[in-house]
């Protein structure tokens, strides 16, 4: 997946997609250049410091493990639905 978030992924960003991950019962992990990080740790997910752009690899493995995968590229596609709504929230828009 590619970062299409301007911002990249920050701490909103990260939290959906640990969340989301974290309703799964597999494994899954986000790789960026050959690091690999838990998907269901907020910190981990900040950790790659992933800006506008980055190429990311979304990995499960579990007996959900493509429903999982599905899901975060699917929200990765939607780009962080209600980050345009958070933004209004603090003046940034």
């Amino acid at each position: 997946m590619t970062v299409n978030n301007p911002q990249g992924i920050h701490l909103r960003p990260a939290y959906l997609i640990a969340e989301l991950a974290g309703k799964y019962e597999s494994v899954v992990n986000l790789d960026k250049s050959g690091s690999s990080v838990d998907g269901k740790s907020v910190l981990e997910i900040i950790g790659l410091a992933a800006g506008n752009g980055t190429e990311l690899k979304i990995h499960a493995n579990g007996p959900d493990a493509n429903d999982a995968v599905e899901a975060i590229v699917q929200l990765f596609e939607q780009g962080f639905p209600g980050e345009e709504a958070a933004k209004a929230e603090n003046g940034r828009v």
